[in-house]
């Protein structure tokens, strides 16, 4: 299989971009004034006027009205109704929050709308991250959609990690099948460094994490000298020895003193006496499903593609029958 080009998202500056979406017309007939609402309430944003609460956020005093806050978000709700001690006081002060993020949820509480193209990526993340603890789950399921569509080498790592950490599955499998068809790159990333042990296990340890064994294990040793204080036994029960060679296991592995003398052992028995299909190999399934209770034949191909556009005969069956 051929090198691919891996794609970067964002710009130099670290802004992320994305095509614009088209805005939907309301039915005939129907009256639709969602806008003048949405701009007379917007009017309110950050300003005092009937401002009946204050929110400090690292270090800014932000004027907010209770009853919009609370009647968006149930966190806000218990916080501010919940016969808490905020909801006695005029300020409230919401800590280890970032700013940036905090206002454009703000704007987006009391717009409906929220421009994601051309924010920084950590600033992104951070709106999620703010999404997912007030419970906006319309926020967060279009946050998870933009960051899909601007995945690439440099920013997956840490996106993959925020999917199960929130446990987000269309933005996680999203990252998985990114991973699985830029293996080395990722690999060889920077952000691969800064993988959480949890998402780095779960990563190397699918069987369509296709690289060569070695890579994969050179490139856990470095996770494991970036991560000190990370026990890297887990992970490193990931790596399928029995892939090396002999001299990999010999001059690669044993020299780094992760892994013990009867595993290392064990690797080359494997190697040197299971049979070459019986060794647990990396790579995709294919399932062919035939009808049954019939006579007829089958014959089969196999193509793959690392774009989706330019694909390589990999398995060509045509001229042998199933059954």
């Amino acid at each position: 299989m051929g090198d691919s080009q891996c794609p970067e998202s964002g710009d130099p500056t670290g802004a992320l971009t994305t095509p614009p979406l088209e805005a939907s017309s309301p039915p005939e007939g129907q009256l639709n004034h969602v806008g003048w609402l949405a701009e007379h309430i917007g009017s309110l944003l950050l300003q005092p006027e009937y401002s009946d609460v204050t929110l400090v956020v690292g270090g800014a005093r932000l004027p907010a009205h209770r009853l919009i806050l609370a009647s968006c978000s149930s966190y806000f709700r218990a916080l501010l109704y919940g016969g808490m001690r905020e909801s006695q006081e005029e300020e409230v002060v919401l800590r280890d929050t970032p700013r940036e993020a905090f206002e454009l949820l703000l704007r987006y509480i009391y717009t409906g709308q929220l421009q994601l193209a051309g924010l920084k990526e950590d600033v992104v993340l951070e709106v999620l991250e703010l999404s997912h603890l007030y419970g906006f789950l319309e926020l967060e399921a279009g946050v998870s959609r933009f960051l899909e569509q601007v995945l690439g080498v440099r920013n997956v790592c840490r996106i993959y990690d925020r999917a199960c950490l929130y446990q987000l599955g269309a933005l996680a499998q999203a990252c998985r099948l990114f991973v699985d068809r830029h293996a080395m790159a990722i690999l060889n990333s920077d952000s691969f460094l800064n993988l959480s042990p949890v998402v780095l296990r779960e990563m190397i340890g699918r069987d369509s994490f296709f690289a060569p064994e070695v890579d994969i294990f050179r490139a856990v040793c470095s996770w494991a000298a970036h991560n000190p204080s990370s026990d890297p036994k887990p992970i490193l029960e990931m790596v399928r020895l029995p892939l090396l060679t002999v001299p990999e296991l010999l001059n690669v592995v044993r020299p780094t003193d992760l892994v013990g003398p009867d595993c290392i052992l064990d690797a080359i028995q494997l190697c040197t006496e299971t049979r070459d299909a019986d060794r647990p190999y990396r790579g995709s399934l294919c399932g062919l499903l035939l009808w049954d209770c019939d006579s007829r034949q089958y014959s089969y191909y196999v193509e793959v593609s690392v774009d989706q556009q330019n694909w390589t005969m990999v398995a060509d069956r045509r001229q042998e029958l199933c059954r």
